[in-house]
């Protein structure tokens, strides 16, 4: 609650700070039915990559997701230092 911004993997936790209105960086990978479960808003940011998991339906990453791998520190840092930028909405 006390957070200015979360950064994150698709978890619980980016969802409970979506719901307690916080600005969110997450890092997803692209799958099936993302859309259902990303955050949406000027006070999100989805930094997403392909799978080929997902697309053949086999788990080829285990418990690396090399997918992810390729989004970088800088990325997840400029995004953040976006969201940090940006007035609050008033609600």
């Amino acid at each position: 609650k006390k957070v200015d911004l979360f950064a994150g993997l698709d978890s619980g936790i980016l969802h409970l700070a979506v719901a307690l209105g916080k600005p969110s960086v997450s890092v997803f990978r692209d799958y099936a039915g993302q859309k259902e479960w990303a955050p949406v808003g000027h006070n999100h940011r989805i930094l997403s990559r392909p799978c080929e998991c997902d697309r053949l339906r086999k788990n080829l990453c285990g418990f690396e997701a090399r997918c992810l791998a390729v989004i970088t520190p800088e990325e997840v840092g400029d995004a953040m230092l976006e969201l940090l930028s940006l007035k609050p909405e008033r609600g």
